[in-house]
């Protein structure tokens, strides 16, 4: 059972990704149960490859990958989020081998979260809202990890913020929120990576608090900017246009449960509020992009969509 309905033990529920005349979809949901992987032609549906046994890399405790997430294409390689074990996993472009292998004595010990992106040339984001929870999740809100690639899968990692939403990049900024009811902040992609590529070991695991397990990476060197007017709210979604960068923010309504949502654009320079407007109802995390003509569309808990100018 999955969300009141009865559902496939294998579903695609990744997404398919297309590139170069291919696409890559992967098949299933816990690792015990096969995962499987395939690139199929895209034109005609045959059969590029397929990898039947990620999901068992290690056959005596049946442990491996889990179909856990959205499927990526950086350094000649195929990239899933596999779960709690192992993740992010990768596979040869050319014949489906899955290049992550080991799963220890199977216990948990990945990022888990169903978001994956490729930053800059060399580094994955990866991790978010678990696959198969609520859409609020505040059990388990997660947290996001920046990873340089290497030869082995990744390598050098860092956490880049706290909690499910997806932060935005483009090819100079990154914006995010560093966890619930936190403004917005921008950091510049050369900074990132300047201090990925020099720091420490322990400026990579950061300091040890009693509200969070560490900090993230813009607590240790200068942020752009932190957005202002987002004081006791929350932004579930960022978009980075041209001219503006858009978010989504919730705030709850004084002494009462419901909650007022507001589309708000930001200077990309200052982080300045340039404009609000008003959304009727609330919006998924990671609900919000803009389009190539420049509209903003923003996809609702229940299933609504909207579209602004």
């Amino acid at each position: 059972m999955m969300y009141d309905r009865l559902c496939s033990t294998w579903p695609v529920a990744g997404g398919v990704l297309v590139q170069d005349g291919l696409a890559y979809a992967a098949a299933g949901i816990i690792d015990y149960d096969g995962t499987y992987v395939y690139a199929l032609d895209a034109a005609t549906g045959r059969p590029k490859w397929a990898n039947m046994t990620s999901g068992h890399l290690d056959k005596s405790l049946r442990k491996g990958v889990s179909a856990q997430g959205v499927l990526t294409l950086a350094a000649d390689r195929l990239w899933m989020p596999g779960g709690n074990v192992i993740s992010p996993a990768c596979y040869n472009l050319q014949n489906g081998e899955c290049l992550s292998r080991s799963v220890g004595d199977g216990s948990p010990r990945s990022n888990r979260g169903e978001e994956i992106g490729v930053f800059g040339q060399d580094y994955l984001v990866f991790g978010g809202r678990l696959k198969y929870s609520g859409i609020r999740n505040d059990v388990n809100p997660g947290l996001f990890t920046l990873a340089k690639i290497d030869s082995k899968g990744v390598g050098r990692a860092t956490n880049v913020g706290f909690g499910k939403i997806p932060p935005a990049w483009s090819s100079e900024v990154l914006v995010m929120a560093n966890g619930p009811r936190s403004a917005p902040v921008c950091v510049d992609n050369a900074a990132l990576i300047s201090f990925m590529e020099n720091a420490t070991g322990a400026d990579l695991r950061g300091q040890q608090t009693d509200a969070r397990p560490q900090q993230s990476v813009h607590d240790t060197f200068k942020r752009k900017w932190t957005a202002q007017g987002f004081e006791g709210g929350d932004a579930v979604a960022f978009a980075i246009a041209k001219n503006t960068i858009v978010t989504t923010m919730e705030k709850q309504r004084s002494r009462a449960l419901a909650s007022d949502w507001t589309l708000v654009g930001l200077d990309p320079q200052t982080g300045q509020v340039s404009w609000r407007q008003r959304l009727p109802s609330a919006v998924m995390p990671g609900g919000l992009l803009v389009n190539r003509h420049g509209q903003v569309v923003v996809v609702h808990e229940d299933g609504s969509v909207t579209c602004f100018r």
